[in-house]
């Protein structure tokens, strides 16, 4: 066997000449549900684990590569350019990835704001409306922080 190896990419190979076959299967609507709800219930149990190997050192955090707004951008094209079903995966694959980041525990994000109910719920009283605004600053800047990075 002999291969030829190219630079250039035509359409509907890849550089070898080859490359995977999608399979496309009709289903109905309730399947559909079922696997999206299946799909993003794996996704998610993924991305649990990988910030858990994140934060306890198993996978070096200048590894993990975290993407910026522009290189979420830049994904967004090559997922467009890539067809209709490559883009609605990104977008929902960012939809799950943006709750996850809700859920931080950074006051002005929901994560903070569970935070802040159970803090209540445990004092019995509400917190202080000065010490509430020091902690939004902050937790201002952090986000502001990441985003810049």
């Amino acid at each position: 066997m002999k291969l030829e190896v190219r630079l250039d990419n035509k359409e509907g190979q890849g550089y070898l000449g080859i490359g995977p076959r999608y399979i496309e299967e009709k289903l109905g609507f309730f399947k559909i549900v079922k696997e999206s709800f299946r799909m993003t219930g794996n996704i998610s149990v993924t991305y649990v684990k990988l910030f858990g190997m994140l934060f306890s050192g198993k996978i070096p955090f200048r590894e993990a590569r975290p993407v910026s707004p522009i290189g979420i951008v830049s994904i967004f094209q090559q997922s467009v350019s890539m067809g209709m079903q490559n883009f609605i995966f990104f977008v929902a694959l960012v939809s799950i990835l943006m709750g996850f980041g809700m859920l931080i525990p950074i006051l002005p994000l929901d994560g903070g704001n569970i935070v802040l109910i159970i803090i209540e719920a445990i004092r019995r009283k509400a917190v202080p409306r000065k010490v509430l605004e020091i902690f939004n600053s902050i937790g201002i800047f952090i986000l502001v922080s990441i985003l810049i990075i």
